[in-house]
């Protein structure tokens, strides 16, 4: 299934489930599916997984790339109210992921290949000390501490980074109409064609920012 069609299909899903006021935007989850086709990760890392959204996601395209059985998910979440909502919206896939609610919980010797980051402690860098050499770290919306902290715990590493926006409008409850929120995307030990490929998102994602104001 393209991004595009199993984002919408995640989102319409989840929008309709208790808590689902903060939920991942649909534009979001179809730039964690495209990445997650792209990089077909083994091992995935998630932080704060809230009512599930980007985490059906995750199951999902993994499954597609990867097969079941074929990866590791993990993701982090100690709310109560998330963890009794995640438990009945992935019923269906509950075999598919491993849930802890604290990142200690975790041999300190394992190591990720793409990182999820839709919560977490904004103060915590350990996360980003758990990534492989060549790892992927997706942070979703505009989760500013998060980035500032990704970037400075990747000190020392070759990396790349690219923030991620659409002209793509959601409406809200009350009927007003907003622009869709954004992802940021990081790439460790970047080959050529990741330097270029991020280039080109820069290029885009400047020439929304333009679009927007005109709009």
């Amino acid at each position: 299934m393209p991004p595009r069609a199993l984002a919408a299909a995640v989102h319409r899903r989840f929008r309709q489930r208790p808590g689902s006021k903060h939920i991942a935007t649909e534009s979001a989850i179809a730039g964690l599916v495209a990445a997650l086709y792209r990089r077909r990760p083994a091992r995935v890392l998630e932080l704060g997984a809230g009512i599930g959204t980007l985490t059906a996601a995750a199951i999902d395209a993994l499954r597609a790339v990867r097969g079941d059985g074929g990866f590791e998910l993990v993701t982090v979440e100690d709310d109560p109210f998330c963890i009794a909502q995640l438990a009945c919206n992935l019923a269906d896939r509950a075999a598919a992921y491993e849930l802890v609610t604290r990142l200690d919980d975790l041999d300190e010797a394992r190591r990720f290949d793409f990182l999820i980051v839709d919560g977490g402690d904004p103060a915590d860098p350990r996360p980003f000390h758990r990534l492989a050499p060549r790892a992927t770290v997706f942070i979703e919306g505009d989760r500013k501490p998060q980035a500032a902290l990704c970037e400075a715990a990747l000190a020392g590493r070759r990396w790349i980074g690219v923030e991620v926006r659409t002209l793509r409008r959601r409406r809200l409850a009350e009927g007003r109409r907003v622009f869709d929120g954004g992802y940021r995307l990081y790439q460790l030990a970047p080959s050529f064609g990741e330097r270029l490929r991020f280039a080109l998102l820069r290029l885009r994602t400047a020439l929304v920012w333009r679009l927007r104001r005109l709009a």
